[in-house]
């Protein structure tokens, strides 16, 4: 037989054999991600998650004001492994609850959401009452304001625990007005700040700016300044910025905890680390301690992140177009076969001439 042809066919044959294994994997990895998604596709939000009146209600049987207790507090957690290792940490701690400071999905789709709660179901679960402050990130064209009400509760929340306030404000940039944020602030503090010992207030973008860290401009934020100091606020919780930061203005203690997975600001020398906080609070005294970890990345969360935020809602959205993809993609299949077959047969038959 002729080297010349001896190679093109040896060539054919390598290609054929590439492209079956290519379309072969291609196929396993849709088969992969659909099983993947119709698994965790209908995992509800934990019973003991979000500002529903029943998740606060599970705090309402201890309120026992002599005994110190302890709740957790992180921000801006999207990330796929290093929130992880900050749960481990805070699954360890004795909390009462968790405020997450929003930004917990990459962006605002359903998809994100739906991801959101299978990891919440497992490996991130914690058995007591979390939190959702809303941030930026959660809300986007297929995933509104009403949508984040209705799956995780009000966005402007309150609840009162051994004696103290705690509110959970909608602090977003344009176009999310202001106003019914700073009223539904006013008449919380007006009615109830002379019934609690100590406030803490939890947003997402930060109300005060620092040289410390850059923040993003907050609608009307002199009047919740203003609000915060009138009627004697003990702390405000923010995050929005992806790191650690604290000020005091007033009497009235700032703290930034934005470092719960998101990338973090490396230009920024201060507070540049992975974190959630721990804050214990006893009769008058409150102390801040910080859970550190180093940042971690989880390929299987990524490829599970890819299943079920991205490949099954564009598969839903435009079933036709995947059954005839598939069927021409498994066409070109049985060509790349029947070729390949053909070719080693021509070779065969070569040699033995």
């Amino acid at each position: 037989m002729d080297v010349k042809k001896a190679t093109r066919k040896k060539i054919k044959t390598t290609i054929f054999s590439v492209a079956i294994a290519l379309i072969v994997i291609l196929f396993a990895l849709e088969a992969y991600m659909l099983t993947v998604d119709a698994d965790k596709r209908t995992a509800p939000l934990p019973a003991n998650y979000g500002n529903f009146g029943h998740v606060s209600a599970l705090l309402a049987n201890d309120n026992d004001k002599r005994e110190e207790f302890s709740f957790g507090v992180v921000g801006d957690t999207r990330s796929f492994g290093t929130y992880e290792r900050i749960s481990a940490q805070l699954s360890e701690e004795p909390l009462s609850f968790i405020v997450i400071l929003g930004d917990f999905v990459q962006k605002g789709t359903f998809g994100e959401h739906q991801f959101y709660r299978c990891e919440m179901g497992e490996p991130i679960y914690f058995p007591y009452p979390v939190f959702h402050v809303v941030g930026n990130h959660e809300l986007g064209r297929g995933f509104e304001l009403s949508d984040f009400e209705k799956t995780y509760g009000s966005s402007n929340f309150s609840f009162s625990y051994r004696g103290h306030l705690f509110i959970l404000l909608r602090t977003l940039p344009t176009p999310h007005p202001a106003q019914e944020t700073l009223a539904f602030l006013e008449q919380e503090l007006s009615t109830k700040r002379r019934l609690h010992d100590k406030v803490f207030v939890f947003t997402h973008i930060p109300p005060v700016e620092s040289p410390a860290f850059p923040a993003r401009p907050l609608e009307d934020a002199e009047t919740f300044v203003e609000l915060f100091e009138k009627y004697q606020v003990d702390y405000i919780f923010s995050a929005d910025y992806h790191g650690h930061s604290r000020l005091e203005v007033n009497d009235v203690n700032y703290i930034i905890t934005g470092g719960g997975g998101a990338h973090l600001k490396r230009s920024n020398i201060y507070g540049n680390f992975h974190h959630a906080m721990v804050i214990k609070v006893k009769g008058d005294a409150v102390s801040e301690h910080i859970l550190q970890v180093d940042e971690h990345e989880e390929f299987e969360d990524r490829l599970e992140h890819l299943a079920v935020a991205d490949v099954s809602p564009w598969i839903m959205d435009h079933k036709p177009a995947v059954l005839l993809l598939n069927l021409l993609v498994f066409a070109l299949l049985i060509l790349a076969c029947y070729l390949l077959v053909k070719n080693i047969r021509a070779n065969l038959h070569a040699k033995e001439e």
